[in-house]
């Protein structure tokens, strides 16, 4: 989904049960120091600092780093397609995080994975990222191939600026890839009743799953 037509379902007081941002949300968990990478206009850094947590921004839109500097401690433009790692490591004058989310960035990105591993950088010892990607193998788009058609769009899955199409194991091997541990995986929509239905039978997330939500820490 694109980070416009997140911000109107949030802005309408909208946080599906089983979606990114609920799953997001219940992850980071409270009183956290946190960085939101490509943060856009800074709703899900909003939904975060209801929480206790101290929570950064990093985008690589100059308007929307505008208005994500009133509800961050601090947010900042920067290319995320810049992999020179001296560069990232300076933006925040030393400050270390327990949790790096990359919600639906990764994939619009030239080198995920090593903007993974400079952003590793950046957490304390014990910290983590989640990471939340569209699932391509999601069932709208397996019944589509069935009929020849792949079709990319404005927004959601098949959203037109992905430079990069992930299932749940392509999505687990690039986190291990980037030097990282997959503590959990799971899978998020904004339906509830295929959310009740993924809960139940956890297998069906591959197929139901919108989105895919890892959770990791870095390797030692």
């Amino acid at each position: 989904m694109s980070s416009e037509a997140t911000k109107k379902k949030y802005e309408a007081n909208i946080l599906p049960r089983w979606g990114s941002l609920a799953s997001i949300k219940k992850l980071v968990g409270e009183n956290k120091t946190v960085l939101d990478v490509g943060c856009a206009s800074g709703y899900l850094g909003e939904l975060l600092m209801k929480e206790g947590n101290i929570v950064y921004g990093i985008d690589g839109n100059k308007e929307a780093i505008e208005i994500a500097r009133k509800h961050y401690k601090e947010a900042v433009y920067f290319d995320l397609n810049d992999t020179n790692p001296d560069r990232l490591e300076s933006l925040f004058d030393g400050v270390t995080f327990d949790i790096i989310v990359f919600a639906d960035v990764l994939e619009h990105l030239l080198d995920p994975e090593t903007v993974l591993r400079n952003f590793g950088k950046l957490l304390k010892p014990n910290g983590k990222v989640i990471i939340s990607l569209p699932n391509v193998a999601l069932w709208r788009v397996r019944l589509n191939l069935l009929f020849g058609q792949f079709n990319y769009t404005d927004y959601g899955v098949l959203d037109r600026t992905h430079l990069h199409l992930y299932t749940f194991k392509t999505g687990k091997e690039l986190t291990q890839n980037s030097g990282f541990q997959v503590l959990s995986d799971q899978g998020a929509l904004n339906f509830y009743a295929f959310g009740v239905l993924m809960q139940t039978f956890p297998f069906l997330k591959t197929l139901l799953g919108i989105h895919i939500i890892i959770e990791a820490k870095k390797n030692v």
